[in-house]
């Protein structure tokens, strides 16, 4: 290792700081391909324990003072603390302590030393639990230019899942998840990564990394199997982080761009070979995704009709509720887009509403939660009968079990007043009649309009009542998605 040097760097006239035996590596020796191809030496224990104890004894403002004092080469002697130097819990220490004082520059600095190396999640996940929620922000904001246009899943899978690119993104993934409960910073956070909700942004890319897919290749192409392990801890956290935005069209982006990757980390049912999901990462990831979409319900299946109009996040998020037997979430669901996210809105009334440029938004999306469902049964199962008892389930039934369910779910006020709304109903009888009808409807494809009038607004004496326009775009709406899945 080169001769240690002696600098002390001064932060402050009244307040000289000394970063013991940092080897400088070169201002230009910011080159990842080069550092990787020759190394770098680790540091020894005794000075990489000296600089953890000086880190130890200073404030938060002394810290980010002396990192901005560094050079990018003196940086990157930085990754040299690892298993030489530092122990496991030592190096979790020395991450936590730089995220908490660090402003949102210099967390971005310290990421790209650390982008290249092992420790790189580690580093995230200090970047998550321990950075302020400003400089978070700061460090997405420096960060997000870094981010590149997202593969597809399998193309993440077939590279191992953990190139550079995805690391970068997995790096925005954990800052900002870490930004839960942060509603000015997450507003923000989504609007940089998802500026538009037409458009994809950077947000897929990080999303797709936050699902941490790693390929294991076997040593002889003859012989073994390639396993692609999945463990999406970081999305889960995101999701749930971004529950407490205010913008619909930015939640409905998070709840696109996740739901579609449902259908490929479903064990068992997983559309990337040799995926081996961590057992309940299903469960999961639909009750977070749930949890997103009751925070808003209306509003969030709204912005998606509008924005997403083929469907295929929410197909696949409602073919994986079906799957586990949770009918009693979309059943609410149904009534809320009836009668407004509180469910106590006058049906009718609410169907019939049109916006200033005379869209019947509300037809329309109700219309397209039908198409979701009836395409997410169609999938689950070929067979006529079978997906005609999920879809009387949501449309027509009563909620079974339903008083409880708010503690199994985190609702917002509205969504739980609409269970009540829901749950206090009388229940339509889920027997052979309403099966029968569906299937018949099924078999007769999905120019009949009877599993539309299942859900259309009914008046007191139980006939449907619509305006006919409202109508014409809940079923315009209904079969868009339908016709998205060739169906």
């Amino acid at each position: 290792m080169t001769a240690p040097i002696q600098p002390v760097i001064s932060v402050a006239a009244s307040a000289p700081i000394a970063w013991v035996a940092l080897a400088a590596v070169g201002d230009t020796a910011f080159d990842f391909q080069r550092d990787q191809r020759e190394g770098l030496d680790g540091v020894p224990e005794a000075e990489a324990l000296t600089i953890l104890q000086q880190l130890r004894g200073q404030s938060p403002a002394q810290r980010n003072a002396l990192v901005s004092a560094l050079s990018e080469g003196q940086l990157c002697a930085l990754r040299g603390l690892g298993p030489q130097g530092l122990s496991f819990g030592e190096q979790c220490e020395l991450f936590d302590l730089l995220a908490s004082s660090l402003d949102g520059h210099n967390l971005a600095r310290v990421s790209a030393v650390y982008l290249h190396s092992a420790a790189a999640r580690l580093w995230g996940d200090s970047l998550c639990r321990r950075a302020s929620a400003d400089a978070t922000l700061a460090f997405l904001k420096t960060w997000a230019p870094r981010i590149e246009a997202a593969p597809s899943s399998l193309e993440v899978a077939a590279m191992g899942g953990d190139t550079v690119s995805s690391a970068v993104s997995l790096l925005a993934a954990k800052a900002l998840a870490g930004l839960a409960n942060h509603t000015r910073q997450v507003d923000e956070a989504l609007q940089l990564l998802a500026p538009h909700p037409s458009e994809a942004g950077r947000l897929p890319s990080v999303i797709g990394a936050a699902q941490q897919m790693h390929v294991s290749v076997p040593a002889f192409p003859w012989g073994g199997v390639t396993a692609v392990t999945c463990d999406p801890e970081p999305l889960l956290r995101l999701i749930d982080a971004s529950a407490c935005a205010t913008s619909p069209c930015a939640k409905a982006s998070v709840f696109e761009w996740s739901a579609q990757l449902l259908g490929k980390m479903a064990v068992g049912r997983s559309a990337v070979p040799g995926l081996v999901a961590r057992q309940g990462i299903n469960a999961a990831l639909a009750q977070s995704l749930t949890r997103l979409v009751c925070s808003d319900t209306a509003g969030i299946l709204g912005a998606l009709e509008t924005h997403h109009g083929g469907g295929h996040g929410l197909a696949a998020y409602v073919r994986e509720m079906v799957h586990q037997g949770r009918t009693n979430e979309l059943r609410v669901m149904t009534e809320q887009l009836r009668c407004g996210h509180d469910a106590c809105e006058d049906p009718v009334r609410h169907f019939n509403q049109h916006d200033a440029q005379g869209r019947y938004r509300h037809a329309a999306t109700l219309g397209y939660y039908v198409g979701a469902v009836q395409a997410a049964c169609q999938a689950f199962s070929s067979e006529m009968a079978p997906w005609a008892h999920p879809l009387a389930a949501i449309f027509a039934g009563g909620l079974s079990g339903g008083q409880g369910m708010e503690g199994k779910l985190w609702l917002s006020g509205g969504a739980v007043r609409a269970l009540q709304r829901v749950a206090a109903s009388p229940p339509l009888a889920l027997g052979a009649p309403i099966v029968e009808r569906l299937t018949r409807a099924l078999k007769a494809g999905p120019q009949d309009d009877a599993v539309t009038a299942l859900v259309l607004p009914h008046a007191a004496e139980g006939g449907p009542v619509e305006k006919k326009e409202a109508a014409i775009a809940c079923v315009a709406a209904m079969r868009r998605v339908i016709n998205a899945h060739g169906l």
